[in-house]
């Protein structure tokens, strides 16, 4: 239930951003799609984290694997390392301070932008 909490938050927050980013720039939908597949592809979801070897240290610098551990670790390995809870709430704290201010620098162009 934790981490589908920060997983909520952390979605709230970038669709936020990115319905932001993407009602202004009619650009970024398509970059957004591209880089959704490339971050599928780079996160543990069709290959095992063991297959790393030594490189499975820098895994939770991706914030993909991060967030997406915090709901796996416990289901299949019976929790998650600190380290992995850490690194998802520093970036869903990151996401929603990000949003947030684009939120309150832009929320009265909102409506023209659409």
């Amino acid at each position: 239930i934790p981490g589908l909490l920060l997983l909520t938050c952390n979605a709230c927050a970038l669709a936020l951003l990115l319905g932001m980013l993407c009602a202004r720039f009619r650009d970024i939908p398509p970059i957004v799609g591209s880089v959704m597949q490339l971050a599928f592809f780079l996160s543990p979801v069709l290959w095992k984290p063991e297959l790393l070897g030594p490189g499975r240290a820098w895994l939770p610098l991706n914030p993909f694997f991060a967030v997406m551990e915090t709901i796996r670790g416990p289901l299949v390995e019976g929790g998650a390392p600190l380290l992995v809870w850490v690194s998802a709430l520093l970036y869903t704290a990151a996401a929603a301070a990000v949003a947030l201010a684009f939120f309150i620098r832009f929320r009265g162009r909102i409506a023209f932008w659409v």
